[in-house]
Parts: structure tokens; sequence; C-alpha cells
């Protein structure tokens, strides 16, 4: 199989690309927090093309499973939430349920305001603060 070259990113191989450690590491940084590093990885192109989306600060619609995983809670946690009425927005799309990005951070903006108010399963009431351009 021929190699394809991307000039930007690395070099694909059908559906993985080899990119700089360092990137790859800027990129989890950003989802996750995690160091930086200057060596080589190879990931999947579905991976490396999620993480391009989260660092430009939109990402993928989450399902409620990939929303729960991320968030490190359980789907009966979740449904709590939906039965309390502080689960974030979903978006149905036919009878697919998504979470899409905006709802995702405007959830987690009101948990933050709650958790600063000392409350845990709550919602601040109220506007919220504008978000940072």
């Amino acid at each position: 199989m021929a190699e394809a070259h991307n000039h930007l990113y690395g070099t694909r191989h059908g559906g993985w690309i080899t990119i700089p450690r360092a990137e790859h590491e800027r990129l989890l940084a950003i989802a996750t927090g995690q160091g930086l590093s200057s060596e080589t990885v190879i990931i999947p192109r579905a991976e490396y093309e999620h993480l391009l989306a989260v660092a430009a600060g939109d990402g993928p619609a989450d399902t409620i499973k990939t929303f729960c995983d991320s968030e490190r809670i359980s789907q009966a946690f979740f449904h709590v939430m939906q039965d309390e009425g502080w689960a974030p927005d979903i978006t149905y799309h036919g009878e697919a349920a998504r979470i899409l990005p905006a709802a995702k951070r405007k959830w987690r903006s009101e948990r933050a305001r709650a958790s600063a108010a000392g409350l845990r399963r709550d919602l601040l009431r109220g506007p919220a603060p504008p978000e940072a351009a």
C-alpha cells in the first residue's frame, strides 16, 4: 500500500497516521491536561481527528455512553441526573440521543458554579457567566 503524505501532520497508513509524539501529547494535553514529549507515536486516524476537533474547541457530539465515559459517571447516574433535572441537554436525531459540545460546556459550567456554591445535586438558577471568547 502506498503511503500518502500529509505535509502538515505526518504520514497516513490507511486508517492510521504517524505524527510527532509532541503533537499527540499537545492534543492530549488540551483534552486531558497531560504533559508534553518530543518522540513519535502512531495513533488511529479517528483518534487524531477527534483530538483535533477537541483542540479546536468543539468536538463531536457525545452519545450518552461517551458522555458518561468522558465524565467518569455511570449511565445509571446519568439517568438519575435526568430525573432530577440537572443532566445536560440532549438533542435527538431520530432515535439517536446526542449531547452537543455546547450542551456539554454549559453543563460543566453549571456544575462548576453549583460546586463553588457548595451544591452537589442542584443547579444554580439564573444567567450563566459570559463565555470567554
